[in-house]
């Protein structure tokens, strides 16, 4: 479980590193600007403040504060309050990211039933992560009746937009014939697409 809950930690992570790998890392102004259109509505901007907020930096060893992008001190119940806003106006990413927080506890109280029911509203938007969550949820029996055909097809819809992790569960899947007919030619080639082999 403590897997599962690293993992998707570092998802959300790998989103904002994007921009930073990206040679975008962005200014205070730049936090400002996001800032105030996020107060103005802007759900993409919600998002991408509750993204700033998830993955800055808290404090070292030594008690210094560590800051991550614009200077913006890692808070998750700021997260979760901009998630929210952006999720509720239907925004994938943020309801896929609201889950994660729910699933850990990042923030809010760990809910596992609410993490299912944010994952579920950013999969049926075809939103891959959350595709690749909700499968997991299914195949845990957290949040929703344990159900391997649900996990299949959730893995598969992912997998089929090249998510990698559930690529590499829908091989677990195959390989040992929970949720689908066991079948190790259509495990190894979901193994080799994960390992991007295909």
């Amino acid at each position: 479980m403590q897997i599962f809950k690293l993992t998707l930690l570092l998802v959300v992570a790998a989103f904002a590193a994007v921009e930073v790998a990206n040679g975008q890392a962005i200014s205070s102004s730049e936090f400002e600007r996001r800032l105030k259109k996020a107060e103005q509505g802007d759900r993409f901007e919600q998002y991408r403040v509750g993204r700033d907020y998830s993955t800055g930096y808290g404090s070292n060893d030594q008690g210094s504060a560590h800051y991550g992008a614009a200077g913006v001190r890692k808070n998750y119940e700021e997260a979760v309050k901009w998630f929210r806003k952006s999720a509720e106006q239907g925004y994938a990413k943020a309801q896929d990211n609201l889950g994660v927080m729910y699933d850990n506890g990042y923030g809010v109280r760990e809910n596992v039933d609410e993490a299912a029911w944010w994952y579920r509203k950013a999969a049926e938007q075809g939103n891959a992560n959350a595709q690749n969550n909700l499968g997991f949820m299914y195949e845990q029996g957290r949040g929703v009746p344990e159900n391997d055909f649900e996990a299949a097809l959730w893995y598969r819809r992912a997998a089929e937009q090249k998510h990698e992790v559930a690529q590499s569960r829908l091989g677990v899947l195959y390989r040992d014939g929970e949720g689908v007919r066991k079948n190790y030619e259509e495990a190894v080639n979901w193994f080799r697409k994960a390992a991007g082999r295909s």
